[in-house]
């Protein structure tokens, strides 16, 4: 389900003590596969009745691996590429949360809008991330 690989997508940054490189990505790789392990252990929804369960289930997650993101400081050499990324994930995060009012307020049709709109900036922001060399961060999620 579309849905599904929306909510996958993403990183973010900025943040508390400059890393290096080196730990940069290892840190960064981690919290994406620490987060895409929580998130793939929601329950897929079965129905578009099915969507507001998985959707709330994965809002927490999502706030909380774009958080953990988001602390981290990334090298000089990285801040331009990962200030994007950073800024795309709050994009889909504040996007998500959309999704969210929507199905509280019976809306199936504006949040499916809202998720087939979302499609195209995920891709970015895993070029953005496989470009600074991380692996899980970048990983395709389509």
């Amino acid at each position: 389900m579309a849905v599904a690989t929306f909510l996958a997508a993403g990183c973010g940054g900025g943040g508390n003590g400059e890393l290096t490189a080196e730990e940069f990505r290892q840190q960064a790789d981690a919290i994406c596969a620490e987060f895409e392990t929580k998130l793939n252990a929601v329950e897929q929804p079965t129905s578009p009745d099915d969507l507001k369960r998985f959707v709330d289930d994965a809002v927490p997650i999502i706030e909380d691996g774009t958080q953990e993101l988001n602390d981290l400081d990334p090298p000089e050499e990285f801040q331009d590429e990962w200030t994007r990324v950073v800024e795309i994930n709050e994009e889909n995060l504040e996007t998500i949360r959309d999704v969210q009012t929507a199905l509280e307020e019976d809306d199936v049709e504006e949040a499916q809008r809202l998720i087939q709109e979302s499609g195209g900036n995920e891709e970015e922001a895993d070029r953005l991330a496989r470009e600074i060399g991380l692996t899980k961060c970048g990983q395709d999620t389509a």
